[in-house]
């Protein structure tokens, strides 16, 4: 009875219907049972943790039955760009909730079971049972995730105003609201970090905290959930894909998404040179072609004269995203600039070739849908991290250049490359670098 719920308040809320290691997280989250990490490769859909949490809490209340999970999730990403797309997913999922979707009579009904239940258990906002909050710069905090303490949250902010604030430093807190906000982000609250490889300062922060608490026997310390693609070994009991979670058609789709890498020894100076030639290869192709390297300046450099040698056509082709753009320009390009919109719609058909340029500003969490990828050497984590942002629904097959320069001086990057052409499936004349060729790989390494 509450597996069948459960499928049929999911599809209500996100118009899909779950997969089996949603499913498989579900029943876990409703025992009680919080897995200390979950590690999914790229376009799985982590980011429906919220959802999955949103019912098993909400079934809870309505039997009320021990454990109970925490009431307010809070979200943390080490990027703005990739909050407000979280953002985005859960105010969605409120807007179905609170009827201001089109939906079927029978969803409809679903859902109003799950408004009363999160409704009973807020004491004062019972109208808008469900408070979403987004705490990162440049943007207003709403304030619903304080109005009332008892209400279901979903809180999303970046690791800076999430990690102050439960510090009692939240950035432009008075001092009289700083241990009111700690005790709302550090009491009652799953915390889900997400692509936590990246920030183990403050995974060991989190830790921390919740290792004190259980020490003074707090009646509801935070329970704590790293998200990643590219974890190796973890403390903790570990969520991941099992056998039969592959039987899935959508997941067997992602997992075997075709991609072919192919790794060319460049001159040590000759690394943008390459990278653009290779870039307009793909001019007739009708491609969305994605281009990551670590330097602002070579971005920058290659955004340039990929312009130049488009011609007049180029400004409206080629699109740019670093670090170094200030946060207000960055949402007004991922707002409005016609290359960005369309890298990040799936379905988007395109007349002409379409070029995206980035750092690391575009590798984590950002949800990018691009054909083929061209890149610099890089360590391991973050060459999953571009592979992911390529070829992600598996409809095509996608082609990797990854460019190394000679007498490579980084260690970490030249070793990377040397493991991937000693321990990849060979391909063509390429390397398997499809998300279940990278899982196999991790799994090695962390058998080691």
């Amino acid at each position: 009875m509450i597996q069948l719920e459960f499928d049929r308040i999911f599809k209500a809320l996100t118009g899909y219907n779950p997969l089996s290691w949603q499913k498989r997280l579900y029943e876990k989250l409703l025992s009680g049972d919080v897995p200390a990490s979950i590690d999914l490769p790229t376009g799985i859909g982590k980011t429906s943790i919220i959802v999955i949490w949103l019912i098993a809490f909400a079934m809870q209340a309505i039997t009320r039955k021990a454990p109970c999970l925490p009431r307010r999730l809070i979200y943390i990403v080490n990027r703005r760009t990739v909050v407000d797309q979280a953002t985005q997913i859960a105010e969605k999922i409120r807007k179905r909730l609170l009827g201001q979707e089109e939906v079927s009579p029978d969803e409809r009904a679903v859902l109003d079971f799950l408004k009363a239940a999160l409704q009973q258990v807020a004491a004062i906002e019972k109208e808008l049972p469900l408070a979403i909050s987004t705490l990162r710069g440049e943007l207003a905090d709403n304030e619903e995730w304080k109005a009332d303490p008892t209400r279901p949250a979903i809180i999303i902010g970046t690791i800076d105003m999430i990690g102050s604030k439960l510090l009692f430093s939240g950035y432009g807190d008075s001092y009289r609201m700083r241990p009111h906000h700690a005790g709302l982000i550090g009491q009652d609250a799953l915390i889900v970090h997400d692509e936590a490889h990246l920030t183990p300062a403050f995974s060991e922060l989190l830790c921390a905290v919740k290792a004190e608490q259980l020490r003074s026997n707090e009646p509801r310390p935070i329970r704590i959930i790293e998200l990643s693609a590219t974890q190796r070994k973890t403390q903790g009991e570990k969520f991941c894909l099992e056998e039969e979670d592959s039987q899935d058609d959508f997941v067997q789709t992602r997992l075997n998404a075709e991609k072919t890498l192919h790794i060319h020894r460049v001159e040590r100076g000759k690394l943008v040179e390459n990278i653009v030639e290779r870039a307009k290869d793909y001019q007739s192709h009708r491609s969305k072609i994605l281009i990551y390297v670590h330097s602002p300046e070579q971005a920058k450099e290659i955004a340039s004269k990929l312009k130049r040698a488009l011609g007049r056509s180029g400004g409206d082709r080629v699109a740019l995203l670093t670090g170094t753009i200030r946060g207000y320009e960055r949402d007004q390009l991922l707002q409005n600039n016609r290359v960005f919109r369309n890298f990040m719609d799936a379905q988007s058909q395109i007349e002409e070739t379409l070029y995206l340029v980035c750092t690391s500003a575009g590798e984590v969490g950002v949800d990018l849908y691009a054909h083929h990828l061209i890149c610099d050497a890089t360590t391991l984590e973050s060459l999953i991290q571009r592979l992911g942002r390529v070829n992600r629904d598996g409809q095509h097959q996608a082609h990797i250049d990854l460019f190394v320069e000679e007498e490579e001086t980084q260690g970490p990057y030249l070793a990377t490359v040397e493991l991937l052409e000693k321990s990849l499936p060979q391909k063509g004349d390429g390397f398997d670098v499809s998300p279940r060729a990278l899982m196999e790989l991790l799994n090695g390494l962390n058998d080691l």
